[in-house]
This record gives C-alpha cells, sequence and structure tokens, in this order.
C-alpha cells in the first residue's frame, strides 16, 4: 500500500514538472520537490529534463526516449515465446524481479548527477528527516515503513503502470496511436490511477491539462470517434471496467503482437 502512495508521489512531481500543478512558478517547483519528488528520491531538474523534454519531445525514437529505451534494456520487445514473455514480464515482476532495473534507471534518469546543485538540496532534505527521527527514536520506523516500500512495491507498481502506458504500441507512428488510456475497475485504480495516472493517452496529446481535469478532457475526446475507439480496446492492468480486456487479459490471450 505504502509503495503506491509514494508512487502518487511522483506524479505530484509530474504535474510540477509540466508546469500545470499551480499557476504560481515559484509553489509549482517548490511543490515538485519537497513534499514530492525528494521523498522519493527524484530531483525537479532531473525529471523534467527526462520525462518533460525527452519523453514527451522524443516519444518511441531509441537513444533518445529515456522510457523506450527503459523499455528495450528491460527486454520487453526481445525475442521470447509467449510463456517466456508472460514469466519474465508479468510474473516475475510481482516477486520483485524489476526492482533492480527500476531502481537503475530511476537513479538515471530521475535523480540527477551529484554535481548538480539540487542534489544537495535533497541529501540536506534527508539529513533533517534522518536527524529529527533519530532525536525522537522513530529511525527503525522510517527504515521499515517508508524504505522497504521504496525499494520493493513502490518498483514492483511502477514496471507495470510504465509498462502498460506504451507497450507494445510506443513503436507507432502517430501520436495518437503511442499511448493507453487504461481503464481498470475501482480497486485497482485506487493502487495505480491516484491522481487520474490512468489517463496516459490523453497526457500525451495535452500535457498541459492538469489531473483534475483529465475526466472532463475525456468526456469531450469521447465526441470524437477515432478517441472513442481506442479507448473502447483497452481495459486496466489486471482488471477492466469497460468490457474491454486488460493488458494481461491481452497478452495471455494473444491480442497484442508482442513477441
Amino acid at each position: 500500500f505504502i509503495g503506491t502512495r509514494q508512487r502518487a508521489l511522483a506524479t505530484i512531481l509530474h504535474e510540477s514538472a509540466h508546469r500545470i500543478l499551480a499557476k504560481n512558478r515559484k509553489l509549482n517547483d517548490f511543490l515538485g520537490k519537497y513534499p514530492s519528488g525528494y521523498l522519493i528520491f527524484q530531483t525537479f531538474k532531473k525529471y523534467r529534463q527526462s520525462h518533460v523534454i525527452k519523453h514527451h519531445g522524443f516519444l518511441g525514437i531509441e537513444n533518445k526516449d529515456p522510457d523506450y529505451d527503459f523499455y528495450i534494456q528491460s527486454k520487453l520487445f526481445a525475442s521470447y515465446s509467449l510463456k517466456e514473455f508472460i514469466f519474465r514480464h508479468l510474473i516475475l515482476p510481482l516477486f520483485l524481479s524489476k526492482t533492480f532495473d527500476f531502481i537503475s534507471y530511476l537513479i538515471k534518469n530521475r535523480l540527477g548527477d551529484f554535481k548538480d546543485k539540487e542534489i544537495k538540496y535533497l541529501i540536506l532534505f534527508w539529513i533533517v528527516i534522518f536527524g529529527i527521527c533519530f532525536y525522537v527514536n522513530v529511525l527503525d520506523i522510517l527504515l521499515m515503513y517508508w524504505f522497504v516500500p521504496l525499494l520493493t512495491s513502490f518498483p514492483m507498481v511502477g514496471h507495470f503502470i510504465e509498462m502498460v502506458e506504451h507497450f507494445p504500441i510506443i513503436k507507432n507512428k502517430r501520436e495518437i496511436e503511442k499511448s493507453w488510456n487504461r481503464f481498470g475497475n475501482k480497486i485497482e485504480l485506487f493502487f495505480t490511477g491516484l491522481h487520474k495516472e490512468n489517463y496516459h493517452l490523453i497526457h500525451h496529446l495535452f500535457a498541459n491539462i492538469p489531473f483534475w481535469n483529465l475526466d472532463k478532457a475525456h468526456n469531450i475526446l469521447c465526441k470524437n470517434e477515432e478517441y472513442r475507439l481506442l479507448n473502447s480496446n483497452m481495459g486496466g492492468i489486471f482488471s477492466s471496467s469497460n468490457q474491454a480486456s486488460s493488458l494481461w487479459k491481452k497478452i495471455i490471450k494473444k491480442e497484442l503482437k508482442i513477441c
């Protein structure tokens, strides 16, 4: 559970990096640092460079889009049998097999270089937190209930969420065909859809829409036949709320060409 709420902090940083979290620039950037990004060891500057500039600017282009490169490094597009793909990318990640790779990706693309000024602020921020926890004798609680989820359930949830955002369609040519909105049931979205993170296609089409307006944007966009048909074709990660197959079911039932 805690790891999913750490993921929610990443979505706050995400909104801030797009400069749509608050109208006031200083407040927007502050909210993307101390109350969110720094708590999960991600810096505002590096996140903005990696996600806003590179991922959005070069979606699906090898050696330019860090997320696509991570798909390749994770061997999502490797030549596997269906059974081997399911075992490697759906089953084993439930047992934390993707933890090291996912954390390595975050360190490279979201934490930044130790030469960056912002890293010093992040380190100082955590020195203060450790100092306070040591003073009130709750270091064990900090380690157990923050760092253990940060190294286990947080990357596990991140793997599945980021996989369903663009896989395997990220190589398509048209922008509208490179991303998925996902429609899981209420339980799934409670854990993986905080701050409307499930509307990933809308986000790539209109990155200037804040999360609290995504429901409204979706309803308006559904008046477009192509958009409506695309959305009727995808459920959630594990479940579905719209009669369409979830990503897992699409893979298992061979509804997607992945191998």
